[in-house]
């Protein structure tokens, strides 16, 4: 089967973000959340499974040092420092909040993005840190997943969106 349109692994500078289709099945963006949390590891557990991923294709995005999976495409927002790096400053909000937040933030940004340019069908967000969030300079959501958690006033109004018509 011909693939109906493109995209390079990592999305960053001109041209990111087109997606490699092969098939008709939906193309789901899934943000990996917090990078300390259990998004991450969960999705990675996920996408091991074969009958999940028959179901639809999967575009991961978050973090760079998120182990890529077999077929799966990782458009990468930032990077995470390695397990056991010390960020803390003994304040009640950290830098590694703010970091957290700041990836968090970016991927369902640029979730919204490619959705929005029509490169996905759908957003799966992983669960975020309202604290990590807040301290990265976002509003507090009350329902992450469903509320304004983006500063881009191209992206602010359009979490939890899917197109109409699947591929």
């Amino acid at each position: 089967m011909e693939p109906t349109s493109t995209e390079p692994v990592h999305g960053s500078g001109e041209g990111a973000g087109e997606i490699l289709t092969t098939s008709n099945r939906p193309r789901l963006g899934i943000t990996l959340g917090d990078p300390r949390g259990v998004g991450p590891e969960l999705t990675a557990a996920a996408l091991q499974d074969p009958q999940l991923r028959d179901v639809a294709e999967f575009v991961v995005i978050g973090h760079e040092s998120w182990p890529t999976t077999a077929g799966i495409r990782l458009e990468a927002v930032g990077e995470w420092p390695a397990a056991g790096a010390n960020m803390a400053t003994g304040s009640l909000v950290t830098k590694a909040d703010a970091a957290a937040g700041r990836i968090a933030g970016a991927a369902i940004e640029r979730g919204i993005e490619l959705a929005l340019a029509g490169r996905i069908d759908g957003l799966v967000t992983g669960p975020i840190s309202k604290q990590a969030i807040n301290a990265a300079g976002y509003p507090s959501p009350s329902r992450p997943s469903t509320r304004r958690v983006t500063r881009s006033p191209a992206t602010r109004s359009s979490c939890g969106i899917a197109r109409e018509s699947p591929r």
